[in-house]
């Protein structure tokens, strides 16, 4: 290929940064005057009020997969065991495996929540059978093995 052309595709990828870079910090600019005006009004109402204390995060969860990664995890493991597996000890081996640590109790019914979520979209979409149900819970295996 051509060394200027080459040149001239990079110095336009380069170009198209470095807009989008202006782009952003006018919003992040924006945003700081936004945070200021907030800090300004909350000193009104509240007097001892520290604008360096520590931001406040509004969303604490940490997300613990990426998309898709959740339901691979949960078809690798029922294809490995090659048997109906319990809600519960699909739970027990996905967090075994990923090696995740819970921060509270929060953090561990939203973790069950997501695994039942995928599951149930798994077995609408016709990927996955529930092969018993005690009452209490079901049983999963992946349609076409025994």
């Amino acid at each position: 290929m051509n060394q200027q052309l080459i040149t001239k595709t990079l110095l336009e990828k380069r170009g198209e940064i470095l807009n989008e870079i202006e782009y952003l910090e006018k919003f992040i600019k924006i945003y700081k005057e936004n945070l200021v005006t907030l800090s300004k009004t909350i000193k009104i109402f509240d007097t001892s009020f520290d604008v360096l204390l520590p931001k406040i995060k509004k969303d604490s969860t940490v997300k613990k997969f990426a998309s898709g990664e959740l339901r691979r995890w949960i078809f690798d493991i029922l294809k490995v065991e090659n048997k109906p597996l319990c809600t519960t000890d699909l739970l027990q081996k996905i967090i075994t495996k990923k090696n995740i640590e819970y921060v509270d109790g929060t953090d561990e019914r939203n973790f069950q929540k997501s695994v039942l979520a995928t599951l149930n979209l798994a077995y609408k979409s016709n990927l996955i059978d529930k092969v018993k149900s005690d009452g209490i819970g079901v049983s999963w295996k992946i349609k076409g093995l025994s």
